[in-house]
């Protein structure tokens, strides 16, 4: 079988998007080829059998020539069925991008998973064979082509190992955002603190991508030190997605 993979970002140093190196390679074990398309295209190694190709975000293409660039992969793969089908991750615009697999009668088929979910996704339906997501609470709207297929997270990564420390460490990892409440977490932090000559650690790491979560990280080091938490919380920032186990096996607690 011969697959197209449509995705924002192959990269495997990113700290969001290199999670899709494995999904890639996962999916290159079980076809004879997979063309896989980026927005953006950064730093990865690949099986032989992966082709690569970016619609150029991270050369300053604009929307109009990203668009184009999609089309000249696409058309031909499409159009002289070159492929057997395309799967899209989280972006539901591209099933509207490439209509025409519907009338070539190629099977498209998007992954979708998030905790809100705005309505107007429902237009996108119609250009989509199935709509694959991790549970059935994170696509909340009713449709009969949704199959819940889980996260496709590699557990075999996560191993506990012996800790190097004796001392308490609680870390957590996601983007810098309101709706991740590391507000709380670090509250929290400071009332377990308080008078403890034997304390517990948080490190956080993520990072700031918009304007608006630029000022929560501001934020956030404001109140580590406000709570006298400099030395016992800290917030790491970016860390890439192959030392996730690393990060999680020194913990003894992940929030």
């Amino acid at each position: 079988m011969r697959l197209a993979m449509i995705i924002t970002k192959v990269d495997s140093a990113d700290s969001v998007y290199g999670s899709n190196i494995a999904w890639i390679r996962s999916l290159a074990q079980r076809l004879e080829h997979l063309t896989v398309i980026g927005m953006s295209v950064g730093n990865y190694q690949l099986p032989s059998n992966v082709s690569v190709f970016s619609m150029g975000k991270e050369k300053g293409a604009s929307k109009l020539a990203r668009f184009l660039n999609l089309q000249r992969v696409m058309l031909p793969l499409l159009l002289l069925r070159k492929i057997d089908g395309v799967f899209i991750h989280q972006g539901q615009i591209w099933g509207l991008l490439i209509f025409y697999a519907k009338i070539c009668r190629i099977p498209v088929v998007l992954f979708k998973a998030h905790g809100s979910m705005p309505q107007t996704v429902k237009r996108y339906l119609p250009f989509f064979t199935a709509i694959t997501t991790t549970t059935n609470d994170t696509f909340p709207i009713d449709t009969n082509k949704k199959i819940a297929v889980g996260q496709g997270i590699d557990i075999k990564k996560f191993v506990k190992l012996p800790k190097s420390t004796q001392r308490r460490l609680i870390v957590s990892a996601g983007r810098i955002s309101k709706v991740k409440g590391y507000d709380v977490l670090i509250e929290a932090l400071g009332i377990l603190n308080k008078s403890n000559n034997d304390p517990t650690y948080l490190k956080i790491y993520g990072e700031a991508y918009s304007d608006h979560d630029q000022s929560l990280f501001v934020e956030l080091k404001q109140k580590i030190s406000d709570l006298n938490l400099t030395r016992t919380v800290s917030l790491e920032g970016v860390i890439a997605n192959d030392r996730m186990p690393e990060m999680l096996n020194s913990a003894d607690l992940y929030v």
